[in-house]
């Protein structure tokens, strides 16, 4: 997964008064758009600090093909209401001593460090029944793409100090386990 493209702020009319009906749009300079996936999120705060756009956004770069002249430069617009949300699924599992399947807990946050806190909890909470981070994704709303993030959030895990203590003691009793 690419870095998503940092905005600060929406145009919030939609351009012009015949564009109305779409809405609230993204500004995007043409070089920040790569081949193929590309996500874009804005991170706008109200008065009282509060993120207005909580959510990733999934830009595929076929959807940028009208390129708009902006008082800064090239840009393409990306509007919010036709564009595809990002999702990050996670599944948490535990085994019974004897390895048969005992029980699992799915679940899904709109951002990937939201993510790794709720893996985190869940790990710390049912650290006594042995559990693990079996897989984690990021999916688009329409489902139209999807990214296997599961090696990349344990060593996201492991990396970060103070983040998952618990995981690391459960990576080490997995692959003793797995070894012997």
């Amino acid at each position: 997964m690419t870095k998503p493209i940092l905005i600060h702020e929406p145009v919030w009319n939609g351009g012009n008064q015949f564009n109305k009906y779409r809405g609230t749009y993204l500004s995007v300079k043409t070089d920040r758009i790569l081949k193929g996936a590309n996500f874009v999120e804005c991170d706008y705060t109200n008065k009282h600090g509060d993120r207005t756009f909580e959510l990733i956004y999934y830009v595929p770069s076929t959807y940028c093909d009208k390129i708009h002249t902006e008082r800064w430069g090239k840009a393409y617009h990306a509007y919010l209401k036709e564009l595809e949300t990002c999702q990050f699924w996670f599944t948490i599992r535990w085994e019974s001593p004897d390895g048969r399947f005992k029980g699992e807990k799915t679940s899904n946050r709109p951002r990937f460090d939201y993510m790794l806190e709720g893996i985190n909890d869940y790990l710390i909470e049912w650290r006594e029944r042995d559990a693990y981070l079996e897989c984690c994704s990021l999916q688009t709303s329409k489902k139209t793409y999807f990214v296997n993030l599961t090696d990349y959030a344990k060593d996201k895990l492991e990396s970060v100090p103070n983040v998952c203590n618990a995981y690391r003691s459960v990576v080490t009793r997995r692959l003793t386990k797995e070894t012997a």
